[in-house]
């Protein structure tokens, strides 16, 4: 898989906007959940797909209506063990990450998952409305054997730091299992417009998630739409329940409800909505009224997983259970029955996955790069050893043995011993792994993974200016804290600069963050969460102009203004209650003329008139040349096999 990055000043920004600690169960969930509009899209322009939902919906009535009257019986169904794949698609953050979670982590978001399904989780409810608190009878494993029958651990991470920013449904079709056999669970850093997670249906059939608002309540939410339930409010359709098989969220034991509630609210507000819970007086509807044998009306039910009730989340009703498990019935029953591919073993003796690679480009003043490697041993073998092989631009320029002890079926993180080093400008890294145990490998699917990153290194680096915050931040917007840079900024040559910002203190929340203010008084973002009294947060970093940096260094400083976005900072609530902010700063290298000699290290090297290349270039070095006049080549200059040389004389202006 080629990867193509974004350029350096948005790649560090990438790398750092992700908190240091997982993601909570979300208490302020969602923006919005775009599933029950993309289905009515897809009813109205897919007819292969408005027709399966029609004989789905055929089916789901007979079932109700056979069923009715042992809803409340102590009749078990089958359970059904549902395998699933994740994709994790991040841009190089390290394991541990919102943007890049650990295996553990989702492994146990999965487990709990199940435990939402089978009302067993932590602090499940009891109630007294018969119908609530269903055990779906679903439980979720994950895939052990992947679409061509090798070993897998159900977790494929991608490095890819364009495609997790609102990847598109062409990219995800392009990296999806079976969608019959297998579900399939995307991560990403941003899927678009606020959202935190969506099931789109028809041909996209998989559920997408943000990574820094990836939890088990908002699972359970998306898997309910992947597994046909709709929101249990209904703006568009009122309080209508004259057939609540139809109307409605077509699920007779959720009381008809008008609008969404949302998390923070009390779990029992609004009370009641609609009272048209008695309208429909078929058996089907257990809330017919009391002298037709029904329950009567009933208040809302805000601890639904279909409501936007982010923190009173809770169940499923026995109604919604049917609804799914028909829909695995009459749509997935592929799905339903590959549950065997989670108890997949192994196929080969020697089979090693290069499973991730991870790396922090701190700054733009250090230009090496510190890969960490994990690999995975799907073979059934201990593996001691193996060669691991690293190409810059097709070029090899790192090899190293690793030697271990690593069992089958487990993974081990080691940080090449070497580190690489950036050129300014596009490059590929291409690493693989090979050799395990001194033999080949019986499973060469999955040894390699390549990314690109454009690099920019600062011709000048400003040391990180920190101040505390203002007392009143707990006040709100209009109390800022001011901090000023002060150097002994170049004059000269600038062409750009980067200024990065950072906070210390109660940032946890979403609005727990400042809106960062240049010296223009121009807003450039927000600062970013990270757990409280934790440390600094992962910079926010933003681009300066030649233009404004000169005016503003004018007084031998540049001043930043951290503004509160709410009144929720507490500023005196840790230890360090600080914004901190930096600035690289970068420059044109040029001269008229160069003349370079002996072993020409890999990079750039532009000129504004004449280039004299008397030296060589190795078989491990990538060179371009630009110059807007001349570029000479002495008798005896080699190009070694293996180098690269891209020469150009028309430079169009020197940067």
């Amino acid at each position: 898989m080629k990867i193509n990055n974004l350029p350096l000043s948005i790649l560090i920004i990438l790398l750092f906007t992700t908190p240091s600690s997982y993601a909570q169960e979300a208490e302020d969930y969602m923006k919005d959940c775009p599933s029950d509009r993309m289905h009515q899209e897809l009813l109205q322009q897919d007819a292969d797909y408005a027709a399966k939902h029609e004989a789905f919906l055929k089916r789901y009535r007979e079932e109700v209506e056979r069923n009715v009257t042992d809803q409340l019986s102590e009749k078990k169904s089958v359970v059904y063990t549902l395998p699933l794949v994740i994709h994790v698609i991040h841009s190089g953050e390290p394991q541990g990450t919102d943007a890049n979670p650990t295996d553990a982590y989702l492994i146990n978001s999965i487990n709990i998952a199940t435990q939402r399904f089978r009302h067993t989780h932590s602090g499940a409810n009891t109630y007294t409305n018969p119908f609530y608190g269903a055990d779906t009878e679903l439980e979720f494993c994950f895939a052990k054997e992947d679409p061509n029958g090798n070993y897998t651990s159900g977790i494929v991470r991608y490095i890819d730091p364009i495609n997790t920013q609102n990847p598109s449904s062409a990219y995800l079709n392009s990296l999806e299992w079976d969608t019959d056999k297998y579900m399939n669970l995307f991560i990403a850093a941003d899927i678009g417009n606020g959202i935190f997670g969506y099931y789109s249906g028809g041909s996209n059939d998989y559920t997408v998630f943000w990574a820094n608002g990836y939890n088990t309540g908002l699972l359970a939410h998306e898997w309910g739409h992947y597994f046909s339930l709709a929101h249990t409010f209904t703006p568009n359709g009122g309080c209508t329940n004259s057939d609540c098989l139809s109307d409605g969220d077509g699920v007779c034991d959720t009381p008809p409800k008008l609008n969404s509630g949302f998390t923070g609210t009390p779990c029992d507000t609004p009370g009641n909505e609609c009272t048209a819970d008695e309208d429909d007086t078929s058996t089907n509807n257990p809330y017919r009224p009391v002298a037709m044998g029904g329950m009567g009306d009933q208040p809302d039910h805000l601890n639904n997983y279909m409501d936007y009730t982010g923190s009173c989340w809770d169940c499923f009703t026995e109604g919604q259970k049917t609804r799914m498990r028909t829909y695995i019935d009459a749509v997935r029953p592929n799905l339903r029955d590959n549950s065997a591919a989670c108890a997949h073993t192994p196929n080969f003796n020697r089979d090693i996955c290069l499973y991730d690679i991870n790396f922090s480009i701190n700054d733009n003043c250090d230009n090496t790069l510190n890969p960490v490697v994990t690999i995975y041993n799907f073979g059934t073998t201990t593996l001691n050893s193996l060669i691991v092989n690293v190409y810059k631009d097709g070029t090899l320029v790192h090899n190293e043995t690793w030697t271990g002890t690593l069992a089958s079926e487990n993974s081990e993180s080691f940080t090449l011993n070497t580190p690489l080093l950036l050129s300014n400008g596009m490059q590929n890294f291409n690493i693989q792994v090979e050799q395990p145990n001194g033999n080949s490998d019986q499973n060469m699917s999955n040894n390699m993974k390549d990314f690109d990153i454009d690099f920019e290194l600062a011709t000048f680096c400003g040391t990180n200016t920190c101040a505390t915050i203002n007392s009143n931040t707990n006040l709100g917007t209009g109390n800022t804290t001011a901090v000023s840079i002060i150097e002994a900024f170049p004059t000269t040559g600038v062409t750009k600069a980067n200024i990065c910002a950072s906070f210390n203190g109660d940032a946890s929340g979403s609005s727990e963050v400042f809106t960062v203010i240049d010296e223009s008084n121009v807003s450039r973002g927000t600062t970013n969460t990270i757990g409280d009294c934790s440390g600094p947060s992962a910079p926010f970093c933003f681009e300066v102009t030649a233009a404004d940096y000169n005016n503003w260094t004018t007084d031998g400083s540049i001043t930043v203004t951290f503004d509160p976005v709410s009144s929720n900072i507490n500023p005196n609530l840790c230890v360090t209650n600080e914004v901190c902010a930096s600035i690289d700063i970068f420059g044109s290298n040029c001269v008229n003329d160069m003349t370079l000699t002996g072993s020409i290290l890999s990079g750039t090297y532009e000129v504004i008139d004449f280039i004299i290349c008397s030296g060589n270039i190795s078989s491990t070095e990538s060179v371009i040349l630009r110059a807007d006049n001349t570029i000479d080549f002495p008798v005896g200059f080699e190009v070694m096999l293996g180098g690269e040389l891209d020469a150009n004389t028309q430079n169009m202006g020197c940067n």
